[in-house]
């Protein structure tokens, strides 16, 4: 998958969500349920790619959007988005974390602290999202007292 077209769905599924919040219920009663759907498969994407996503320069930007996208759904007053992403980025998380993609000190090319950005934006979704659920809170604290 080439890196336009990755950004090409991010985009199409930000755009479906963008939509789940500016419409009312009432408007398309069954859009959150279709954005639950989207956010989903988002997940199972991200996650079935990852090996080939990290290789790629633009892995932190995909990273960040991704977290944008669930930023974007966790703001819509939606119940069935409300329990999807906590899960979808639980899911993320937890992967990245056992394969060493996340851990403390993780920068980007542009020096961005991703680690930090990941669990302070990880903390706005769901408060019981921290590096101490994913095995990561002993690394963060050896790394502190480096």
């Amino acid at each position: 998958m080439k890196a336009n077209e990755r950004k090409r769905r991010l985009k199409t599924v930000n755009g479906l969500v963008t939509n789940v919040k500016k419409h009312r219920e009432h408007e398309f009663p069954e859009m959150d349920k279709t954005a639950r759907i989207a956010l989903l498969m988002l997940s199972k994407a991200y996650l079935q790619f990852l090996p080939s996503l990290t290789e790629l320069p633009t892995f932190s930007e995909i990273w960040l959007e991704t977290l944008s996208i669930l930023d974007l759904c966790n703001s819509c007053s939606s119940d069935e988005l409300s329990e999807a992403v906590p899960e979808a980025l639980k899911n993320m998380i937890l992967v990245m974390a056992t394969q060493g993609i996340l851990h403390p000190g993780w920068t980007d090319s542009k020096s961005i602290n991703l680690w930090n950005v990941t669990w302070q934006r990880a903390r706005t979704t769901s408060t019981n999202i921290s590096p101490g659920n994913y095995n990561c809170q002993k690394e963060e604290e050896r790394v502190r007292r480096t």
